[in-house]
Formats: structure tokens, sequence, C-alpha cells
């Protein structure tokens, strides 16, 4: 039988495994990625990030649930809307964390991906209003200040 922090290891572990299969189901039809193995893994990170008691683990499942966010709405996602979408909810789920993961160069990275991608979606104005090119500017530089080799 499993322990608690074992049964959410067990789950980070399968969510990767979800993670590496994301393109396994790809509809040539439409040129979509099938997008029911990335909402598996996104689940499982999402439940590791709340159930896990350790902050290296919520760290890794943080991040790695942000990329998840990014490969559905990149490349699962047929419709702008949806795409704003899921752009908007790596960016709520990544903010609340800011204070938790000051020094995270992941998250940092991952939440100007995120906002740029969000901008592209929403258009000029809106992203203009949300004062978006700041955003991605600030998080860019942050990136930049914690490990300027990240992400090449």
């Amino acid at each position: 039988m499993f322990g608690f922090t074992s049964w959410v290891s067990v789950c980070n572990i399968a969510a990767d495994s979800l993670f590496q299969r994301r393109n396994e189901y790809f509809d040539s039809q439409r040129l979509l990625a099938d997008t029911t193995t990335i909402n598996k893994a996104i689940a499982l990170y999402k439940t590791v990030l709340r159930q896990a008691d350790q902050d290296s683990l919520q760290h890794q499942a943080l991040w790695k649930l942000l990329q998840a966010y990014y490969f559905k709405g990149q490349f699962g996602s047929p419709h702008s809307s949806q795409r704003k979408q899921i752009y908007n909810q790596g960016i709520k789920i990544s903010e609340s964390y800011l204070d938790q993961f000051s020094n995270s160069v992941e998250l940092h990275a991952w939440l100007g991906v995120m906002w740029a991608r969000w901008a592209e979606e929403s258009g000029i104005l809106a992203a203009a209003r949300r004062g978006v090119a700041g955003k991605v500017k600030h998080y860019a530089e942050q990136t930049m200040q914690i490990d300027e080799e990240y992400l090449g």
C-alpha cells in the first residue's frame, strides 16, 4: 500500500507519462492533437499541485502543468476563444503561486509564454488594456535574471 507522499509521486509520474504521449493521437483531418491524453495529464498535475506536501513536488507539477496548458492551447484547440480560456487558466494558476515560488525560472518563463499567447488570442486592444507587453517583459527579465540560459 502506498503512503500519501508515494501516491502523489505516482500521480506525478503518471502525469509525466501522459504528457510524453501528448501527440499520440493526432487528428490529421483537423491538424490538431487529440486532447484526451493532455487533459488527463492536466488533471493529474493539478492533483499533485493541490495535494503535494513538498514544495519541490508542487513546483515541478506547477511548471509541467503550464507546459501542458501551453500544448493544449497551441496544438489541441481549433478556436481562438478556447485557446484564450486555456491560457487564462494557466495564468490564473501560476500567478497564485508567484509568492511561493518567486525564484522559479520555470514559473516566470512559462507565465511569460502564457501571457504572450493570451495576447495573441485576445487582440491588440485587449492586450494593451491588460498591460500584457509589460507583463511579458517583466517575466522575461525575471527569467533571465534567475537563469539566462533557460530555454535558450
